[in-house]
């Protein structure tokens, strides 16, 4: 087996730095009572959905996203808000978007999970177990290809180590030599299960020796040693010496989510970490270097629980999310700017969300034209559309028109099928869909003759008796 990188030894230089530990301390202050504040208010009922809180491990995203520069991306997990302040993200619109409010860094559209900042190079939060890692490896080898010099680190946990994407993005970097710094927060439990059970290996570190790249473990818990390991990591990105797996062993102090009952853990093993609070800690050792006195850490606390409560009070009183803003242009709710318009020197490039976004508007706007089908069928289990008769297996013939794909409810010819008695049940309609479109408004009725109507073994043609006795038998109720 590959011996193992060592992390670099941590040194009093951070906490000796009156600037740099002020700073570090506080974002790991805004992380923890942002964190704690989402907690309160969804324990009231003003908060919906659910959300991954990372309380206890604010010393890994402080330390890592410390050790970037402005023009670096991050990628980051459904347990991002952490993440995300690190990386510069203003509270405001954060706290907006967990509230669904329309001034929420996506609009409300997001939430807890989906959380991203293009302008500070955050690529987003994803909600999906290692769904991030292969979007960070692609984003390097962009970042590579067009020179910026930028490096993008990727942050995810234990359980994303045993998914394949891992494993194939981590070998995708390692070939192409990419500026990606993989970042796993082992917090000993995917979900409920524990990393003893879920490894055959001791550590996650190891598995970068299989891809031949670095493997490093660090205490997730002290911010100085994820800072100089990060800092490490980064520097062979960005010189090209390719990725850097780094390992930050820590603990949430939280359950997996807010519908955790913490069943598979102890009360000893959780009050035992939490006595290695990484932000006493870190004070601790700031008074030991006199680079900051008492009065000093208790005015970064105060000016960090009054951001948040700031943030709070103007998100509740911000405008919720419309959705009718986006039905009236999806475009531009959707596709977000360009990443590379914040990296100075960037080439100019065209993305592809924008270009899309322009052509969805310019079908909007042009008048719809009938497609000629690809062929013509006769059969009665055909879709009737202007005299035409589609594909039995298939496609609307207006289905790429853009009224009828982007707004079918409110299309002519969708108005038409939706009618009872005027379309067809066809092999591909299947049987919820068409109780749906037939339920009659005064009575709940679902008949069996109307589940017998879409088997495919039955000639389309019976299918109008069997309906017209389904109307016979509603009317009469």
């Amino acid at each position: 087996m590959t011996e193992l990188a060592e992390a670099p030894a941590a040194s009093d230089a951070g906490a000796a730095d009156p600037r740099w530990a002020r700073e570090a301390l506080l974002t790991m202050y805004r992380i923890r009572r942002f964190e704690e504040a989402v907690d309160d208010l969804f324990a009231r009922g003003m908060m919906h959905g659910t959300m991954h809180l990372s309380i206890g491990q604010e010393a890994s995203a402080t330390g890592v996203c410390a050790a970037l520069a402005d023009g670096d991306l991050i990628a980051s997990t459904h347990r991002g808000h952490g993440h995300c302040i690190a990386k510069g993200a203003d509270l405001l619109p954060m706290m907006a978007e967990l509230l669904a409010k329309d001034s929420g860094y996506c609009r409300g559209r997001g939430g807890s999970m989906h959380i991203a900042d293009v302008a500070k190079g955050n690529l987003g939060a994803n909600g999906i177990v290692g769904g991030g890692i292969p979007i960070a490896v692609g984003s390097a080898l962009a970042q590579k290809l067009r020179g910026t010099g930028a490096v993008v680190v990727c942050f995810f946990g234990d359980g994303a180590t045993n998914e394949g994407a891992f494993h194939e993005a981590a070998n995708l970097a390692a070939i192409w030599q990419l500026p990606v710094v993989l970042v796993c927060e082992n917090n000993k439990y995917g979900m409920s299960f524990s990393t003893e059970k879920s490894m055959h290996v001791a550590t996650v570190a190891e598995r970068a020796a299989a891809y031949g790249f670095p493997g490093v473990r660090v205490d997730g818990n002290d911010v100085e040693a994820v800072f100089a390991a990060a800092t490490e990591a980064v520097a062979r990105a960005r010189s090209g010496g390719g990725p850097t797996l780094l390992e930050t062993m820590t603990y949430r102090w939280k359950g997996h989510s807010k519908s955790d009952k913490n069943l598979y853990r102890t009360r000893e093993e959780i009050e035992q970490w939490r006595a290695d609070d990484p932000i006493a800690d870190f004070e601790a050792k700031i008074l030991d270097a006199g680079s900051l006195t008492a009065e000093d850490l208790e005015a970064v606390r105060t000016q960090a629980r009054d951001e948040v409560r700031d943030a709070v009070r103007q998100s509740m009183q911000a405008p919720d999310a419309d959705p009718r803003a986006f039905l009236a242009d999806p475009a531009a709710a959707v596709f977000a700017r360009p990443i590379g318009s914040h990296v100075a020197g960037a080439p100019a490039v065209e993305p592809h969300g924008l270009w899309l976004a322009e052509d969805l508007r310019r079908r909007r706007r042009a008048p719809a034209r009938r497609l000629r089908p690809a062929r013509r069928d006769r059969s009665a289990a055909g879709h009737r559309h202007g005299g035409r008769l589609d594909q039995r297996s298939a496609r609307h013939p207006c289905h790429r028109h853009a009224p009828c794909a982007r707004w079918p409810a409110a299309h002519p010819c969708r108005q038409r099928e939706a009618r009872p008695g005027r379309f067809i049940a066809g092999r591909d309609r299947p049987a919820a869909t068409l109780r749906r479109r037939l339920r009659h408004p005064q009575a709940d009725l679902r008949p069996e003759p109307v589940r017998e109507a879409v088997d495919p073994q039955r000639p389309a043609a019976r299918v109008r008796p069997v309906l017209r006795r389904w109307r016979v038998l509603a009317a009469a109720n």
